[in-house]
C-alpha cells in the first residue's frame, strides 16, 4: 500500500490573497487561524466534497476554523456553501502517443502558429543561444544524490521526427543535496518575481519548498540562456508532476528582462514540453503494453483513471490504494554531461533514475494547466472545466463570518488574467 502525501490532497490556503480587499482589521484576524484548502496543486479538484462524505475530511485542522473544498460546480451537501471560481484548463491527452497525433487534435490555424513556435524555440536551441532541460526534483533529490543511470540514455525514437516534433529537453539531476537547494532558491525568486509582476502571487514560500522537496514524481522543465549552468542562466521555468492521471505544469517563472523569453515563447515551450513529456511516456507505456491502436489506448487511458475523473471532476484519490501517480518515467533524450565550468549547478549524467516500482507512472490522459490565461492555453489546445470553491464551519459564528467576508470582498475575476 503506497501513502499518497497530503501536501497533494490539501495545502495551505492564504484567504487573505483571494481577498484583496479585506480591510487591514479582518487581514489581522485571519491571520490568526492557519487555513487549509482541499485541491491538488494545481488548483484542481482532489477529494472533493466526496473525501467529507467518506470522513476522510473530517480532520480539525482542516475543519476548523473554516473547511475550504475545491470541486465542480452544482453539488449539494449538508452545511456547504458553494462560491464560483474559475476554469482549470486541460489538454485531452487521451488515445494520444505521438506529437503527430496531438497536432491532428488542433485546428488548422492552431496547428500552423504550434509549428511556427516550436520550429522557433529548436532554432533558438540550434544556434546555442538557448538549452532546455527537465531536472529531477523531489525527495529522491533533497534526501540524498541519486545515482547516475549510466553513460546515456536511449536516443530520441524515429516517431518524434514525422511531425518534426521539437527537441525533448535533456533529463539531468542535481549532483548534490546543496545544488538542488541553490536550485530550488533561484526557482523560487523567479516564481516570486513574476506572480509580483502579474498582481498575484498564489503560492507561499513555504509551501513552494515542500512541494518541490516532497512531492514524489516533480520535475522542473527549464530554458537557460546559452550553453552555461549558472543559476542566473535559467530565464524561464515550469514544475510539472504526475498525479494519478494528469501531469500538472505548476507554478512557472519568466525573467520578462531578458529579450530571449519574448523572442523564443519559452512560455508557450514549457507548455508544449510539458504534453511531449507526457506524449513520450504514453508512448513508451504503449509498446510495453502492446496496445495496438489509439482507442485501445485510449480504453485503458479510462481504466487505470477509474475512482478519479477527469476533465473537472471531482477524483477521490483513495490514500492507501496504491494507484496513485507519483514520478513519470525517464524518456528517450540525449544524456547531459556532469561538470559546472562555470562554477554553477553541477548535473549528473544521464538523465533521471527511474521511478520505484510501486511509484511508476500510469497513462497520463491529462495536461492539467490549472487556471487563467485562456487565450494562451486554449492555443495549445486546453478546454477549461468550472469549478467552486465550498465552505463549511461547525461554529455558526465563523460560518457566519466566512460567508460575509467572501460574499462582500471574494471576486475570482479578479485572482486570475482569463484571458
Amino acid at each position: 500500500m503506497v501513502l499518497l502525501p497530503r501536501l497533494l490532497l490539501w495545502h495551505h490556503f492564504s484567504l487573505r490573497a483571494y481577498l484583496p480587499g479585506l480591510p487591514m482589521r479582518w487581514r489581522l484576524l485571519l491571520g490568526l487561524f492557519p487555513l487549509n484548502v482541499v485541491a491538488r496543486p494545481s488548483n484542481d479538484a482532489s477529494v472533493g466534497l466526496q473525501g467529507w462524505r467518506s470522513g476522510l475530511l473530517r480532520r480539525l485542522d482542516l475543519c476548523f476554523p473554516v473547511l475550504n473544498v475545491f470541486d465542480t460546480p452544482g453539488q449539494r451537501e449538508a452545511g456547504f456553501v458553494e462560491w464560483p471560481l474559475f476554469d482549470i484548463f486541460k489538454v485531452d491527452l487521451q488515445g494520444l502517443t505521438s506529437w503527430a497525433d496531438y497536432l491532428a487534435t488542433l485546428g488548422r490555424m492552431e496547428r500552423r502558429k504550434v509549428r511556427q513556435r516550436t520550429k522557433l524555440f529548436a532554432s533558438f536551441i540550434a544556434d546555442g543561444r538557448l538549452q532546455l532541460q527537465a531536472v529531477q526534483l523531489g525527495p529522491a533529490v533533497f534526501v540524498s544524490v541519486p545515482a547516475p543511470a549510466g553513460s546515456g540514455t536511449t536516443p530520441p525514437t524515429a516517431t518524434a521526427a514525422r511531425e518534426a516534433a521539437p527537441p525533448l529537453p535533456v533529463p539531468v539531476v542535481p549532483a548534490s543535496v546543496a545544488e538542488a537547494e541553490a536550485l530550488l532558491a533561484r526557482l523560487w525568486s523567479l516564481y516570486e518575481r513574476t506572480g509580483a509582476r502579474n498582481g498575484f502571487v498564489e503560492c507561499d514560500r513555504a509551501t513552494f519548498e515542500r512541494l518541490v522537496r516532497e512531492a514524489p514524481g516533480m520535475q522542473a522543465i527549464l530554458v537557460r540562456e546559452g550553453g552555461g549552468t549558472a543559476l542566473d542562466s535559467i530565464i524561464a521555468f515550469g514544475l510539472t508532476l504526475p498525479q494519478r492521471d494528469s501531469l500538472q505544469l505548476l507554478y512557472s517563472g519568466l525573467e520578462y528582462d531578458n529579450p530571449l523569453v519574448r523572442q523564443s515563447n519559452c512560455y508557450f515551450q514549457i507548455m508544449f514540453t510539458a504534453i511531449q513529456l507526457a506524449l513520450e511516456h504514453n508512448r513508451q507505456r504503449s509498446e510495453k503494453a502492446g496496445h495496438r491502436d489509439s482507442g485501445e489506448l485510449a480504453a485503458a487511458m479510462k481504466a487505470e483513471g477509474r475512482g478519479c475523473t477527469a476533465g473537472g471532476s471531482s477524483s477521490m484519490c483513495r490514500i492507501g490504494d496504491g494507484t496513485c501517480n507519483t514520478g513519470i518515467d525517464s524518456y528517450g533524450a540525449p544524456a547531459a554531461k556532469p561538470g559546472a565550468a562555470d562554477g554553477g549547478m553541477a548535473l549528473a549524467a544521464a538523465g533521471t533514475p527511474p521511478p520505484p516500482r510501486h511509484a511508476a507512472v500510469g497513462l497520463i490522459a491529462w495536461l492539467d494547466l490549472g487556471p487563467g490565461h485562456r487565450f494562451v492555453k486554449e492555443h495549445v489546445g486546453a478546454m477549461g472545466h468550472p469549478l467552486s470553491l465550498y465552505t463549511r464551519s461547525s461554529n455558526p459564528i465563523f460560518q457566519l463570518l466566512s460567508k460575509r467576508l467572501l460574499s462582500r470582498y471574494f471576486s475570482a475575476a479578479a485572482l486570475v488574467k482569463d484571458p
